[in-house]
C-alpha cells in the first residue's frame, strides 16, 4: 500500500489548490506522489467538511478558507450546507450585525461561484440567494 501521507498534508496545507501548491513550489511533490483522482476526492470531501466545522455565525471572516476551497474546485452543492449552518444558528448570532456580515459573506461566495465556475447552475444559485433573504427577512 502506497503512503499518501505526505501528499494529503500538502493538499490540506494548500487547500486542495494546485495553484497555491506551484506558487509555493510545492507542486512537483506533490505530483510526485501520483494521488488517485478518487483518492482526492475523498480528502477534498474531508476537508470541506472539516472546514463547515469550524463555521461560527458571529465570526464572518472563518468562511473564507471554505469560500477558496469551493471556488476553486467549483463545488457550489456545498452552498446548502453552509446555509443550513445559517438557518439553524441563527439564535446564536451575538447581534444583528454579525448575522448580516455572515449572510453578506455567503452572499460573496455565490458571486464569487458564479463569475468564476462555468458549471455552477445560475437557478441553483438563484435559490441560495433567496434562502439567504429569507433568513435576513428581506423580501424574496
Amino acid at each position: 500500500m502506497i503512503d499518501y501521507s505526505r501528499a494529503k498534508e500538502i493538499f490540506f496545507t494548500y487547500s486542495s489548490s494546485k495553484f497555491q501548491m506551484m506558487r509555493d513550489g510545492f507542486s512537483a511533490e506533490y505530483s510526485s506522489c501520483h494521488v488517485p483522482e478518487e483518492l482526492e476526492s475523498l480528502w477534498l470531501i474531508e476537508l470541506i467538511k472539516q472546514e463547515l466545522n469550524k463555521l461560527d455565525i458571529n465570526n464572518p471572516e472563518n468562511l473564507f478558507p471554505l469560500w477558496y476551497i469551493l471556488e476553486t474546485n467549483c463545488k457550489s452543492e456545498y452552498l446548502n450546507d453552509i446555509i443550513d449552518f445559517a438557518e439553524n444558528n441563527i439564535n446564536k448570532a451575538e447581534s444583528e450585525l454579525n448575522l448580516l456580515k455572515f449572510t453578506q459573506k455567503i452572499m460573496e461566495t455565490i458571486d464569487r461561484l458564479q463569475s468564476s465556475c462555468s458549471k455552477s447552475n445560475p437557478f441553483e444559485l438563484e435559490k441560495f440567494r433567496r434562502r439567504i433573504k429569507i433568513i435576513r427577512n428581506e423580501p424574496v
